[in-house]
């Protein structure tokens, strides 16, 4: 869905919410007579029932119309639009990632793993899956069959940092990280611990060079143009209720970045895993949970024809966790498996820039 589809839709949820209360206060009114005649008449009137049934009848075929109207705007668009009554946050945030000892740890840069391959087993089970799931058979997981995504970007020649110059890396602590370790020469950084992405377009957290006054991303990007767009969000909202709430949220950003800059080409990163132990620890920070929000995330870019980039495959095991010698905390990236991802986004690009996306998708390129 476009950005300008997308917006006329909000223009006529909104008209569809007011006629939803211009239709229900008449209802409301309808009622408190129907009862008030009902009281009035219950010891005199022979007909009582008759009344009664009546006046059952006109509420119910008031709030059907009420319902038919306003395209169920009453039972659903207050839930779909309302913030998570649950949110969660990185429980670390280290300003810098732990450097190591460089050892041979068997990595197979460039081996892909798309998190589809463990998908299996969430749609065989009926309850809730374990992070055991993965330990119990990857050999079988890895023997099903892979679902497939046009937006997936695939491997390509790796490219160096002149690619850059003009890239925009946007997301939370994570990409942070990936700041602070690896950055390649050239690239620019909207990145904080803590983001979010209902406050991602609020929070005032980016640096001016000439001021000392912080600002948020829309007025960043009023200042700079970008080439490409890097987007990684959802490690912190892992305790979301509502995903629908989140893809909301995130549309919202990459409407906000194709205001800005129209013809730049926008990669969507898959949630990266987390360690065995780490999701073993938690009910919000588990493997699990992050394959069911990047399934919605790789929805999302297939919707809005936007470049999704698999990096959860860049790290993971064969296990479809984050190795225990990759982070200190189970969250956080340390130097070597921040080189790894950004190995991997370097590998897997969109190399001619020049064309828009729409143009490529109309004429099938």
């Amino acid at each position: 869905m476009t950005y300008k589809k997308r917006r006329q839709n909000k223009i006529i949820k909104n008209i569809l919410y007011i006629l939803k209360w211009i239709l229900l206060l008449p209802c409301i009114l309808v009622d408190y007579l129907i009862c008030s005649i009902i009281r009035l008449k219950r010891r005199r009137c022979p007909h009582n029932k008759q009344a009664m049934f009546i006046g059952i009848g006109i509420l119910v075929l008031s709030c059907a119309m009420v319902y038919y109207m306003s395209g169920n705007v009453f039972f659903g668009m207050h839930k779909e639009n309302s913030v998570p009554s649950v949110s969660a946050h990185e429980d670390s945030h280290n300003d810098k990632p732990m450097d190591m000892k460089k050892k041979e740890y068997g990595i197979q840069i460039g081996v892909d793993k798309p998190y589809n391959l463990f998908m299996h087993d969430m749609a065989t089970q009926h309850k809730e899956l374990t992070s055991s799931t993965f330990t119990d058979s990857p050999t079988d997981a890895l023997n099903q069959e892979v679902k497939t995504n046009d937006m997936t970007v695939k491997e390509n020649q790796s490219i160096d940092d002149n690619f850059f110059q003009k890239t925009l890396f946007i997301g939370n602590s994570r990409t942070k990280g990936l700041y602070l370790a690896s950055a390649p020469k050239g690239a620019t950084f909207y990145a904080h611990e803590g983001l979010l992405v209902n406050n991602a377009l609020t929070k005032t957290f980016i640096k001016q060079k000439d001021n000392q006054l912080k600002i948020s991303i829309p007025e960043a990007l009023s200042k700079q143009s970008f080439d490409k767009v890097y987007l990684m969000f959802g490690t912190n909202e892992l305790g979301w209720v509502s995903l629908d709430t989140f893809i909301n949220y995130y549309q919202d950003i990459i409407d906000t970045v194709q205001q800005h800059n129209e013809d730049a080409t926008i990669y969507v990163q898959a949630i990266l895993p987390v360690s065995e132990k780490k999701s073993e620890s938690t009910t919000i920070y588990t493997n699990d949970n992050i394959v069911r929000f990047n399934e919605k995330i790789m929805t999302m870019c297939k919707e809005e024809n936007i470049h999704y980039l698999d990096t959860w495959a860049s790290v993971a095991n064969d296990k479809g966790v984050l190795p225990d010698e990759a982070s200190t905390d189970g969250i956080h990236l340390n130097k070597t498996y921040t080189e790894i991802w950004l190995d991997y986004i370097r590998r897997h690009t969109i190399q001619e820039t020049s064309i828009k996306m729409k143009d490529r998708m109309k004429h099938g390129i």
